[in-house]
């Protein structure tokens, strides 16, 4: 089956599921949005845009206009899912809430979570025992630099991100070079943990069932995910460049 077919139908399946739940008073709206908010987010193919902007950096503009055609057929995948969802609320008369903010974590719980996502991200793709440690770590690193530029000095949550990401870009090519595994399963890792725009996906669905328009919010999602695989790529060039300059100067 096509790419844009299976992720369509992933997308789908989650917003039904997600609907029926809640039309059985299972689950509240906020809940259901949240359910398909982290099954699109999954769906974003990072190893993808993260390896699209290394081409672009190394000059293959080949590679990079393949792997890029491919985040463009998944996007268009979830957003064939996403209309299907949203068509069907309208057709079962769903009754969302509107919520003009949606709640926070402080700080420290952000960075219990992020090291907890990274954590779980890891055993859900197979990783080791030895590989716990390690990302708990990437995750607080992530989470912790991301808290300070948002919280600490009040940036938004795209520059926030941004910044964190190229932080993490650069973590990733220290541990792949102590611990063996390559960068980017440490870039998967903090970003899954710590940096996916999941409050704007939720807002955006939200606010898109509640008879609003969430395209604000789901644009922002999608300038986040693009920012996150840049800043990760960007990072880890600038590390690998510096590193090796320096060892030249020994």
């Amino acid at each position: 089956m096509p790419q844009v077919f299976t992720v369509a139908v992933q997308a789908t399946l989650a917003g039904a599921v997600a609907t029926a739940l809640v039309k059985a008073g299972i689950v509240d709206p906020v809940g259901a949005a949240a359910a398909i908010a982290v099954n699109w987010l999954l769906l974003i193919p990072l190893p993808q845009i993260i390896g699209a902007m290394n081409d672009i950096i190394e000059a293959d503009y080949l590679s990079a206009v393949t792997r890029s055609g491919s985040v463009a057929v998944t996007g268009l995948g979830i957003t064939v899912g996403g209309a299907v969802t949203f068509t069907l609320g309208e057709i079962l008369h769903m009754e969302h809430p509107l919520l003009e903010d949606l709640p926070g974590l402080p700080w420290y719980f952000a960075l219990v979570f992020s090291a907890l996502g990274a954590v779980g991200n890891a055993f859900a793709n197979g990783g080791w025992l030895k590989l716990v440690g390690p990302a708990a770590l990437i995750g607080l690193i992530t989470g912790g630099v991301n808290q300070a530029m948002t919280t600490g000095f009040g940036l938004d949550t795209l520059w926030g991100n941004s910044v964190a990401a190229i932080v993490l870009g650069a973590v990733n090519v220290v541990m792949a070079s102590r611990t063996g595994f390559p960068q980017h399963v440490f870039a998967l890792l903090g970003i899954t943990g710590a940096l996916l725009p999941g409050i704007a996906v939720v807002s955006g669905i939200l606010l898109q069932m509640g008879g609003a328009s969430g395209t604000d919010q789901f644009l922002t999602a999608a300038t986040i995910s693009v920012a996150l695989g840049t800043g990760s790529a960007f990072g880890a060039f600038m590390a690998e460049h510096i590193g090796a300059a320096w060892q030249r100067r020994q």
